[in-house]
């Protein structure tokens, strides 16, 4: 939800919502119970800058399957953990032998406890460093967002479509982004 604020002039400084723009129906519907005489504006497209990637050649030699996000959002925390504990032994006991696979996970503040999870694992690299996120998104095989908590826009999601990069996520992943999950 995006909460535009004003004040009235010679009145109190303490600020009233003028205007509520929402990028979900499911925050929509819960605006329209919640703030009683504020007309929400429902806006369910986001835009996201396409990235220009025509002179980085073909660099997927590596299988990376990438994991991005900010560990300080529990969202992120508890995909991570997900995709560590259940879904990663899953993918690798299903790999072709001799498959060059690895889960990259990319954020800022990875937590000790989700590194000392994969603390055994050759496969899985950790990386706070990334600088150029179109090109993060570039060198990935595919973009793994198992999102289970959290709402607003899965921003990191429309980046890696806009890369062309494959996205595997859940339906609270592309909530409000009105894609369609089936298209290829």
């Amino acid at each position: 939800m995006l909460w535009v604020i004003h004040c009235n002039a010679g009145q109190s400084r303490s600020p009233m919502l003028a205007m509520l723009y929402i990028n979900t129906e499911d925050d929509y519907e819960k605006a329209k119970a919640s703030f009683k005489g504020i007309y929400p504006h429902f806006s369910p497209t986001t835009g996201i800058d396409t990235f220009v990637r025509d002179n980085w050649g073909d660099i997927k030699i590596m299988k990376k399957i990438l994991f991005v996000g900010d560990f300080t959002y529990i969202q992120n925390r508890d995909s991570v953990e997900w995709i560590l504990k259940e879904i990663w032994p899953d993918i690798k006991l299903g790999a072709p032998k001799g498959e060059e696979l690895r889960l990259w996970i990319v954020g800022r503040k990875i937590p000790k406890s989700i590194r000392k999870l994969a603390k055994n694992d050759p496969w899985v690299i950790f990386d706070e460093d990334v600088t150029d996120t179109a090109k993060m998104y570039h060198e990935a095989w595919i973009l793994l967002a198992p999102i289970r908590v959290g709402g607003g826009t899965n921003i990191k999601i429309l980046e890696a479509m806009a890369c062309g990069t494959p996205v595997v996520t859940t339906d609270l992943g592309i909530a409000g982004l009105n894609v369609n999950p089936l298209r290829i």
